[in-house]
């Protein structure tokens, strides 16, 4: 086998399964070899980047995939055939397909992480965590169900409360401006707190430390939303992680984009990182759980698009509703800064229009959307 592979350009072929699986790079389309079964998901499964972001896939696309692969495993086998997997040499493309590999191998081979990344070693991927099933990200709810021009749909909590429910969601962390009534969900015996901090920054540190706090002395699951549930949930989210389960920035980036992609965004990278130490270090088993003093803060973190300047006055106010305690962060900002063209709303509107305008074949479920 190596010898005809050498013979035929896949010199750089990784043997996954031995004698029945290979990954490899092509820089071209695969030759034509008797016993050989070749295949690719580049124009197939593709991620749809809101920055510079690549990747990984997302769940929907790991079930697809999984799908194909076992189906032509199991095809391979009768036909006494060798399946390989082929990417681009594109290094994002590599990435993500020796991931979605990976992914499948602990879900279907019952492969640990370490096992299923060890063909790959010289490649230096980081080790893999499980996540935690505390957390529900979503997008935010209006108070009116309604469609934009461009067709997203805004829902209101009246849709999410029955799933919220069934997933014994105890807290609604809102961190964006208002746009419903927190009241529908505290009738409905759910928690609710307002952590609001502008679009495209990054969460002062006392928020951070209130949002993580919050999260802990709740008793169920944690929802959490923005404008589209991507940059500050997942930065916010992903604080709580780091600090409880020890990612490192780098993995719980990778984790979030494979469970919602997009999450995390531009400068909220750099912040993940910024902050990585100190999660860290107040990991109960080190420190014990840090209890964040709430004080007023002064901000000069504009949005990230379009415009930038002027001073933000954030203020932590405390009131008490049905019953419930709410935690309310209003934010009062300059005219200038320009608020009102929310990056959200961006984010929204192309997560949608990449869904309607892309083939059937891209997306899981024969063209479900999965949000």
């Amino acid at each position: 086998m190596a010898s005809s592979a050498m013979a035929n350009g896949l010199e750089e072929a990784i043997e996954f399964l031995p004698g029945r699986l290979f990954y490899v790079p092509l820089k071209k389309a695969p030759p034509r070899i008797p016993g050989t079964h070749f295949f690719s998901i580049d124009d197939e499964l593709m991620y749809w980047n809101f920055y510079l972001d690549f990747g990984p896939l997302n769940l929907g696309h790991t079930f697809v995939f999984s799908e194909t692969l076992n189906k032509k495993l199991a095809a391979a086998a009768k036909a006494n055939e060798v399946v390989y997997f082929y990417s681009s040499t594109n290094g994002q493309r590599r990435a993500n397909a020796v991931c979605i590999l990976g992914c499948w191998a602990v879900l279907f081979q019952n492969m640990s992480a370490e096992k299923a990344y060890a063909p790959f070693q010289r490649m230096r991927f980081p080790p893999f965590h499980d996540a935690t099933p505390s957390f529900i990200a979503f997008a935010g709810p209006h108070n009116v169900y309604q469609r934009t021009p461009q067709g997203h749909v805004m829902l209101t909590p009246e849709h999410y409360i029955p799933y919220f429910k069934k997933r014994n969601v105890t807290l609604v962390v809102r961190l964006n401006d208002k746009q419903y009534d927190e009241k529908k969900f505290l009738s409905a015996g759910i928690d609710h707190i307002d952590l609001i901090y502008p679009d495209g920054t990054n969460a002062p540190m006392p928020i951070l430390m209130k949002f993580i706090e919050a999260c802990e002395k709740t008793p169920g699951a944690v929802a959490v939303h923005c404008k589209a549930g991507l940059g500050r949930t997942g930065t916010c989210i992903g604080a709580y992680m780091m600090k409880h389960h020890l990612f490192s920035a780098h993995e719980l980036i990778g984790w979030l984009r494979l469970c919602r992609p997009g999450s995390v965004i531009g400068p909220q990278q750099q912040f993940m990182e910024a902050i990585e130490s100190r999660m860290h270090q107040l990991n109960p088993s080190k420190s014990g759980s840090f209890k964040g003093e709430m004080v007023p803060i002064l901000s000069s973190n504009g949005p990230a698009s379009p415009s930038r300047g002027g001073n933000i006055r954030t203020t932590m106010v405390s009131t008490r509703s049905a019953g419930a305690s709410i935690i309310t962060n209003r934010i009062i900002s300059n005219p200038q800064i320009g608020l009102d063209v929310n990056q959200g709303d961006k984010l929204n509107d192309q997560k949608y229009m990449r869904y309607r305008n892309s083939p059937k074949s891209s997306t899981p479920s024969g063209g479900k959307m999965f949000w």
